[in-house]
């Protein structure tokens, strides 16, 4: 390689170390304003008795921890916010078998028609998972769009996050705040 080819390519991967800094520091202000768009600025730090998860929530919006028979679901705490459309729950759940199994399971529970369904690989911070996203028609063709979000954490722990939203409250920048809640988990 001579001097000139040398330069060339020593600029090329200059360049691109920029766009990959710029594309980090460009997503994370794009979810900063995605955020603020929907009036969410300040959050609030839940972890389960046993403090072997932590997450946060919105502020503003309502929650409560539902306690469940059995050793299945160790936690579950329901979340929602009325402005926006959005429910959902957080649920702690002890699971040997495989996650896909688990995930193809909790479609049977779906009451519905369901469409649009995906289900791909997710990594959070913290975290390798799976996402499943998809469209319940229900009753009066009425639609509920879909995130769900299953992180294993430590072994046969499994953290599953649930976001609902009425179909005529969906905004595509929704997305941004799952993520940032999902993300929060450690």
């Amino acid at each position: 390689m001579n001097r000139k080819q040398l330069g060339v390519t020593i600029v090329l991967i200059c360049l691109m170390g920029l766009l990959f800094v710029g594309q980090r520091i460009f997503n994370e202000r794009f979810q900063s304003i995605s955020l603020m768009n929907n009036n969410i600025t300040d959050f609030t730090e839940y972890t389960d008795k046993d403090k072997e998860i932590s997450f946060k929530l919105p502020s503003q919006w309502e929650n409560g921890d539902r306690s469940l028979p059995g050793n299945y679901i160790t936690y579950y705490k329901s979340f929602s916010d009325s402005s926006l459309g959005i429910t959902g729950y957080v649920q702690l759940i002890n699971y040997k078998g495989d996650d896909k199994a688990l995930i193809e399971k909790d479609k049977e529970y779906i009451e519905g028609e369901i469409g649009n369904y995906s289900l791909d690989s997710y990594q959070s911070k913290n975290y390798k998972g799976y996402k499943a996203s998809f469209i319940v028609t229900g009753e009066n063709k009425r639609e509920t769009f879909y995130d769900v979000y299953y992180l294993k954490i430590k072994g046969e722990k499994l953290v599953k996050f649930s976001f609902m939203v009425d179909g005529k409250y969906y905004k595509t920048n929704y997305q941004d705040i799952f993520k940032v809640l999902v993300d929060s988990v450690k």
